[in-house]
């Protein structure tokens, strides 16, 4: 028999699959590759899985923007999910943090 999933168990299980995909890379990839990574999936995501977030990120930045057009209203959300792809992978580094290598993860400025 086959089963019919619906779209929300859909949703679910292809962002748990991208976690997976994320928490991975933060542990094996060079930070510059993992983040390129990262940023494809979250392109993926904002194109094809993501729509119903993807249009809620849309409306709320003409709101807040409405002088600014289609075009670069659309490449702002796609930023977004960008960053908050990139927040999560910084999110899943943190314990791989320490002295040694705290500046490959910030710069300090105004010390």
């Amino acid at each position: 028999m086959v089963q019919i999933h619906s779209p929300r168990l859909l949703y679910k299980n292809t962002m748990r699959f991208f976690y997976l995909i994320i928490t991975g890379l933060s542990h094996v990839l060079p930070i510059p590759v993992a983040r390129f990574v990262t940023r494809r999936i979250a392109d993926f995501c904002y194109y094809t899985v993501y729509r119903k977030g993807r249009d809620a990120w849309i409306s709320n930045i003409k709101l807040v923007f409405p002088e600014k057009g289609e075009r670069e209203i659309k490449k702002l959300a796609r930023e977004g999910f960008r960053n908050f792809a990139e927040f999560i992978y910084e999110f899943l580094l943190l314990p791989k943090i320490n002295k040694r290598n705290l500046h490959k993860f910030m710069t300090p400025h105004g010390f």
